[in-house]
Formats: C-alpha cells, sequence, structure tokens
C-alpha cells in the first residue's frame, strides 16, 4: 500500500500432485484443472518472497499448512 491505496497484490495456487477430494472442491470452488497449470509450492512461495521482498505483506486467506513451517 502506498498512501493508503493498494498498489499491486499477488495470488497463487499450488499443485498437490494427487485429485482435490469433491469436499474441497465444493468448499472452496477451487478444481483439479485449475491446479494443473499452478507451480509447485516450492515455486509459489519462491514468488511470494520475491514479491513481498522489502516490503510489509498484508494477507487475506493466506493459508498453507506446509507453508507456515517454510521461511521466506
Amino acid at each position: 500500500m502506498e498512501n493508503g491505496k493498494v498498489v499491486d497484490t499477488f495470488d497463487s495456487l499450488s499443485t498437490i500432485g494427487y485429485p482435490l477430494d469433491p469436499f474441497i472442491i465444493d468448499l472452496t470452488g477451487i478444481t483439479d484443472e485449475m491446479l494443473g497449470s499452478a507451480p509447485s509450492l516450492d515455486e509459489a512461495v519462491s514468488g511470494l518472497s520475491k514479491f513481498a521482498a522489502d516490503s510489509v505483506p498484508i494477507a487475506q486467506r493466506l493459508f498453507c499448512h506446509e507453508l507456515s513451517a517454510r521461511r521466506l
């Protein structure tokens, strides 16, 4: 944010290597097709790290059980 305005955003899905459970598809609206072209978790985390390099990120709906164990 600059002067109270959002100046850039980052979003990414990541592949999980196996089909999504139908419950997850219904809950999130995310499909196997959407994940098919998504980067790996390592690539997504690297992209987030580069995006947030010298800034203070503000996240809404950021969740990943594996991300909590990684250091950006």
